[in-house]
């Protein structure tokens, strides 16, 4: 699969209620020309887990075949090198894509998995979650990787990108 091509949702802040589509590629782009000291607030917000006509959970129409990891220094028990930890992140399995948080502080990436749908994401979503703990040692916050409606603030940090990862079943 393309996953340049990958179409998810997204708004134009935190508090924007209507989801709008955008491919993975342009949402890069968008991330791309963001001022990088901009209030995070403020930023457009993605939507990995899929196509929604809400921000809702209950109102996902697509899943997106993808889980995101959202790794945060304040979670961790030791410092950690953000560019190398994505660098490194990036070349495992079914990793689309590995990126620094939009403050800086954390790495957030997008893992395709073979099979998952809306009904089994928790699940699938778990174990995921539970591969990355176990082989970085890092500690991953769970509830934004569970919850299919959670949003990931643009980030204009570079991204590594795979475009054609082959989705793992995890």
């Amino acid at each position: 699969m393309d996953y340049s091509n990958l179409t998810l949702c997204y708004g134009l802040d935190l508090y924007d209620t209507n989801p709008r589509q955008i491919t993975l590629q342009n949402w890069l782009r968008l991330c791309a020309g963001l001022d990088p000291f901009q209030e995070k607030r403020s930023r457009p917000v993605l939507m990995p887990h899929g196509w929604f006509s809400s921000r809702r959970a209950d109102s996902c129409i697509t899943h997106s075949g993808c889980v995101q990891i959202d790794i945060d220094a304040k979670h961790q028990d030791k410092p950690i090198q953000w560019d190398d930890l994505a660098q490194v992140m990036a070349e495992e399995p079914g990793v689309v894509l590995a990126q620094r948080s939009a403050s800086g502080d954390g790495l957030w990436l997008l893992v395709a998995v073979k099979g998952i749908s809306k009904a089994d994401h928790r699940e699938r979503a778990d174990r995921v979650v539970a591969h990355f703990e176990d082989r970085f040692g890092v500690i991953v916050d769970h509830p934004v990787s569970r919850n299919l409606a959670s949003v990931r603030f643009a980030s204009s940090h570079l991204a590594h990108v795979n475009f054609g990862a082959e989705p793992w079943p995890y």
